[in-house]
């Protein structure tokens, strides 16, 4: 009796033995079936990646190529996990370490725009009766919303890169007995909706108008933006503003030398009195 019982003990304890290996085994099959079916995907994506990569190579664009880079070794870290398909032994893989080795990052210098090879058109606002220049294959928009500091009458718009990128003029409408009294208050109020720091203000001469060059930072939070104004005497209680601000410093500092040559193209197209 007791070696019958032993018997069918271990008969039930193979049976279950046996049905725990079968379904570990179409379990693992489920696992290699569904990466099967993702590798493709995941080829795609590195696919894509190798697109933008061969744009940096062939443009010599240094931070498109940092990004390339960053991104092929974050999705090559999956490769032995999709089997190491031919994708993540692609020769341009090699090609872009190699690049990546042999250059050094841009300094702040060669990323700066040349002005003087931009192309520019003339802007006129018949209603505040100024005109500006502008470059060539930028957007005109005269619909933007209220500014922090001021109404904007018109800005102008690098596609690709806004909001990051665009300067506007705008106006503010000061009576005080001075121009000077009507710049310090304006200057005084910029931190009424963020704190605002004061780093620098010259008064300067757009063509035949003297202004004042204001340079200050607002904090968003923890982020620090970077601002540049002409606020202009237009002898009246019209005051323009061209304006440009963004906030990474090293965009402040490439498009500084554009800005500053589109300030100084303002003109009133009739001197108001």
């Amino acid at each position: 009796m007791k070696k019958s019982f032993r018997i069918i003990i271990t008969a039930i304890v193979l049976v279950i033995g046996f049905s725990l290996i079968v379904n570990s085994l179409i379990g693992i099959q489920n696992v290699n079936r569904d990466i099967d079916e993702a590798r493709p995907y995941f080829e795609e994506g590195v696919s894509i990646i190798f697109g933008t990569c061969r744009d940096a190579l062939n443009l010599e664009d240094y931070n498109i190529l940092e990004i390339c880079h960053e991104q092929l070794k974050k999705q090559l870290e999956f490769c032995s996990f999709y089997g190491n398909p031919p994708v993540c032994n692609d020769p341009i893989i090699k090609e872009v370490e190699l690049q990546i080795k042999s250059s050094s990052k841009p300094t702040l210098k060669e990323l700066v725009i040349d002005a003087s090879t931009i192309e520019l058109l003339t802007y006129t606002n018949n209603e505040f009766s100024f005109s500006i220049d502008y470059p060539a294959n930028w957007v005109i928009d005269e619909e933007m919303p209220y500014s922090k500091f001021g109404n904007y009458i018109v800005a102008f718009k690098d596609k690709p890169s806004y909001p990051e990128v665009f300067f506007s003029v705008k106006e503010e409408h000061m009576k005080d007995s001075s121009f000077e009294l009507s710049f310090d208050k304006y200057k005084n109020e910029l931190g009424r909706e963020y704190i605002a720091s004061i780093n620098s203000e010259e008064k300067v001469q757009l063509g035949n108008l003297e202004a004042f060059d204001l340079q200050y930072s607002t904090f968003i939070g923890s982020t620090e933006c970077f601002d540049k104004e002409f606020v202009i005497n237009m002898q009246s209680s019209f005051v323009p503003i061209i304006s440009w601000s963004t906030c990474t410093n090293e965009k402040y500092e490439k498009y500084l030398p554009l800005f500053e040559k589109i300030a100084y193209t303002f003109r009133p197209n009739v001197l108001i009195p």
